[in-house]
């Protein structure tokens, strides 16, 4: 994961660095995710940002910006992080 500022450009980049630890992991995730379907159980994952200047707009179309527009939410299921990871990348533009 690495994060990158300009001062008017936010990133959060993720990038796999193991494709086969993946994988493996990804078969692990399977198998969780089908003995807690019988339960109902979602576990969410929420990304918070908070920022000195309001936002312009966000890469990802899922994300609340709030009424001030200094602050972000994004919120994924932890299982849907887990499988993909790089899902919870973003760009973050500000004024």
């Amino acid at each position: 994961m690495n994060y990158t500022f300009n001062g008017s450009v936010f990133n959060r980049i993720v990038k796999i660095t193991d494709a086969v630890e993946l994988k493996k992991q990804q078969g692990k995730i399977d198998g969780y995710k089908t003995q807690s379907s019988k339960f109902k159980i979602t576990q969410d994952y929420v990304l918070k940002y908070y920022f000195f200047r309001k936002i312009k707009s966000v890469s990802n179309p899922k994300a609340k910006i709030s009424e001030d527009r200094k602050s972000m939410d994004l919120q994924f299921f932890i299982s849907d992080c887990l499988q993909n990871p790089e899902i919870t990348s973003l760009e973050v533009l500000l004024e």
